[in-house]
C-alpha cells in the first residue's frame, strides 16, 4: 500500500491506495504468493470437509430410507 497524497485527510489517519502492479517489490510478490498458497490450502481443506459431510448425509439418508422401507 502507498500513501494517498491526492486527498486531504481530516481525521489525522493516513489513507492508503493499492499499489499498481508495476510498483510491487520482490518482497510484496513473495508475501502475496505465500498468502495465495495459504488460501489454496484452506480452500482445499474446506472442500474436503464439505465433500465428506455431503457424502455422510447421502449415506445416512439412504440408510434411513432403506430401514423405513423394510428392506
Amino acid at each position: 500500500m502507498k500513501h494517498n497524497l491526492a486527498v486531504a485527510v481530516t481525521s489525522g489517519e493516513p489513507q492508503f491506495l493499492p499499489k499498481a502492479r508495476h510498483e510491487y517489490t520482490n518482497e510484496d510478490k513473495k508475501k502475496d504468493n505465500l498468502d495465495n498458497q495459504h488460501l489454496r490450502k484452506e480452500l482445499k481443506l474446506l472442500g474436503d470437509i464439505l465433500y465428506r459431510q455431503c457424502w455422510m448425509l447421502i449415506v445416512t439418508e439412504n440408510l434411513l430410507r432403506d430401514s423405513s422401507s423394510g428392506t
